[in-house]
């Protein structure tokens, strides 16, 4: 499973660079907003494209049509299964939220025509967010759940403590009046139960 996480982490290290060469062109939001999380979830699946997987966006999950994820990535082999949630993560809501996505991505099933479609398929879920250099961030990349904010603290402790947050910088908002500090990409990539397929 580490070889399939690294795979993952590599395809990110391309959206980051992707978005952070997109930043670097213009700023698309006006006033005291950040980059809006669509633009995280496009970024990322091209990467995923530019490596060879069907990419869906709001992907139903086996059996809930109510249920909708944001990024789908399918290996051409369907051996492999990518559902990602995005955010901002600006205040202590969106951690909330964030956490609530790692639940639902934990009930991801792929939708399957015939049973050998995702037959012995690993299923990787994966939750990410913009962040700027502030106590939330600094919190979630040194794994701190004895100290800080209470819903960072709980959004470490939904995953488990081999799963660890990633970080990319992607561009510095000096430049911008109403930002402060250095934007990052903050993700983490975790498998999903395999007796869910």
């Amino acid at each position: 499973m580490e070889e399939v996480v690294g795979r993952v982490d590599d395809i990110m290290a391309q959206a980051a660079k992707s978005l952070q060469g997109a930043f670097g062109i213009y700023w698309p939001t006006y006033g005291n907003t950040g980059a809006h999380e669509r633009n995280l979830s496009l970024h990322v699946a091209c990467a995923f494209i530019n490596s060879g997987f069907a990419v869906f966006g709001e992907v139903h999950t086996e059996g809930r049509a109510g249920q909708r994820y944001d990024v789908l990535a399918c290996s051409p082999d369907r051996k492999l299964f990518v559902a990602a949630e995005f955010k901002l993560l600006w205040k202590d809501t969106k951690a909330i939220e964030m956490k609530a996505d790692i639940e639902r991505l934990r009930g991801f099933k792929p939708v399957v025509r015939t049973a050998a479609a995702a037959e012995g398929a690993a299923r990787i879920g994966l939750v990410g967010a913009f962040s700027e250099e502030d106590d939330r961030y600094k919190q979630l990349c040194e794994r701190d759940v004895l100290g800080g904010r209470v819903a960072i603290r709980e959004l470490l402790e939904a995953l488990p403590n081999h799963v660890r947050w990633r970080t990319r910088p992607l561009c510095n908002h000096g430049w911008h009046p109403d930002r402060r500090g250095r934007l990052h990409l903050v993700y983490a990539i975790f498998p999903l139960e395999d007796d869910n397929v």
